[in-house]
């Protein structure tokens, strides 16, 4: 894998998998009181709102970004 910044955390997905969203933070106390380098990693759905895709849409590769919303919104107003 390559070299890491300060607070970076590489995702591997596989094949089947989606990143739905990416989050920054500008510090690492952003995160929270909380918060450490363990709690971020270890879970497959860290990090997935669970009220706007269920975990099987998301394994299935069921899911619709905004992209693919606004995309088809267009192409219908074409018609």
């Amino acid at each position: 894998m390559g070299r890491q910044a300060a607070g970076v955390r590489l995702v591997r997905l596989d094949d089947t998998q989606t990143l739905l969203a990416v989050k920054a933070f500008d510090k690492i106390e952003d995160l929270g009181p909380d918060s450490s380098a363990s709690d971020m990693s270890g879970s497959d759905e860290a990090g997935l709102d669970s009220s706007d895709t269920s975990s099987s849409d998301i394994s299935s590769g069921n899911t619709e970004t905004e992209t693919d919303k606004t995309e088809s919104a267009s192409d219908e107003s074409k018609e």
